[in-house]
């Protein structure tokens, strides 16, 4: 049911500082900002090759900032895409796992995945660039 890993999300202090680092570094090339209301925490998001990767500043409490207080800056969320979000969490609900909807994707926690906290969203493309 899974069409790809397309993403990760990465909880950093600083936004701007974080762009500019997997600019520099990895050649990423920032798409869009937007807000979480499920992680409390301003998102940008970037191309990353044929991928995403979604730096997350937390502004409140809630996943992102429980995560760097506990760890520091680094890995928040794997990333995949289905083809259909509904169908997949019709599939979790039949197998008993729990998750949670919001911003349009799923979020599964680690302790259901050996430790990798997921997020599921529908298949797209990142921009080219």
């Amino acid at each position: 049911m899974l069409k790809s890993v397309d993403r990760i999300l990465v909880v950093v202090n600083n936004l701007d500082e974080a762009q500019t680092n997997y600019s520099n570094i990895l050649g990423a090339s920032p798409v869009r900002d937007y807000r979480s209301d499920f992680l409390n925490a301003d998102i940008r998001l970037m191309a990353l090759g044929t991928s995403w990767v979604e730096l997350v500043k937390p502004y409140g409490d809630g996943p992102a900032m429980k995560r760097l207080h506990r760890s520091g800056e680094g890995l928040l969320f794997g990333g995949v895409a289905v083809a259909n979000l509904d169908l997949f969490a019709e599939q979790l609900k039949q197998n008993s796992i729990d998750y949670s909807k919001a911003d349009g994707r799923i979020y599964i926690s680690g302790e259901q995945l050996y430790g990798l906290p997921l997020t599921v969203s529908e298949s797209s493309e990142p921009a080219s660039g």
